[in-house]
């Protein structure tokens, strides 16, 4: 293209592992066609980058862990006071177990996941609560399941906030039962935090959680798995876990960019 250099980011393919055959039908043609015409393809998981440098045509596959996270954002603290008077806030007490997943409501963040094994556990751990915390695009349907389900005090919709931040100070562990991820910004806010993690097994979410944490990975639909993983978290009483985040700052992912530009403007 006249020396244009053709730089792509991918945010996450729409085709993976366990995505449905019409999106490999779709999407996948389209990408690896496309991809001979581009001089540099970001990739932000380990799936997608093995996929694009196995398959692709591009010249360059680089991979970069997403988008970074603004530290600065949680660069506060809350003694025990304000915690609790940001819980009541919410409803909650300062004995509750408090369960955060921040994603919009769909079926890809596949909430009703949660939801299933919190009805078995409400049934065990008495103070467990959860924050869904969230814009809906399921035309309530979640708020019905747990209506019917006899939840209402349990687990609470807090729809689309601006004070993650906080919420994740006051809570006690962090879920996310997607489906397929790029490389989820919640997970790392949760790391940044201290909170004890758990998610399913999909792209994005295992390339987090790696070496010691991976025991925190549960298969995708096993609602069971995910009700023992959190009694277990509940009776070790974890808090405070030390990740390395450094990795995911906004600030390495830019330097990052940088790098990948430079070079590809040199190059030029």
């Amino acid at each position: 293209m006249n020396g244009t250099f053709i730089i792509y980011t991918a945010h996450g393919f729409h085709f993976c592992k366990g995505a449905p055959k019409a999106n490999w039908i779709l999407y996948y043609p389209i990408e690896k066609i496309l991809s001979k015409y581009t001089d540099c393809l970001i990739t932000i998981n380990r799936e997608d980058f093995e996929i694009a440098k196995r398959n692709f045509k591009t010249k360059t596959v680089v991979l970069v862990n997403g988008i970074g996270i603004n530290v600065n954002k949680f660069n506060f603290t809350m003694n025990d006071a304000e915690k609790n008077e940001y819980r009541e806030s919410l409803g909650l007490i300062p004995n509750d177990f408090v369960i955060i997943y921040v994603a919009e409501l769909n079926k890809r963040k596949n909430q009703g996941m949660l939801i299933d094994a919190i009805k078995e556990l409400s049934e065990k751990i008495e103070n467990v609560k959860v924050l869904l915390v969230g814009k809906d695009s399921m035309n309530n349907l979640y708020q019905s399941k747990v209506e019917k389900l006899g939840l209402n005090n349990t687990i609470k919709f807090l729809g689309y906030r601006k004070d993650i931040a906080k919420l994740m100070k006051i809570s006690d562990l962090a879920v996310s039962t997607s489906k397929r991820e790029g490389l989820p910004v919640n997970i790392m806010e949760a790391m940044l935090c201290g909170l004890p993690i758990i998610v399913t097994d999909c792209r994005g979410n295992r390339d987090l959680l790696q070496n010691e944490y991976k025991d925190n990975i549960i298969k995708l639909g096993d609602v069971k798995g995910l009700t023992t993983k959190i009694e277990e978290i509940y009776s070790a009483k974890l808090r405070n876990v030390k990740y390395d985040i450094s990795p995911y700052t906004k600030e390495h992912i830019e330097q990052q960019m940088r790098k990948i530009y430079k070079y590809k403007g040199e190059e030029q």
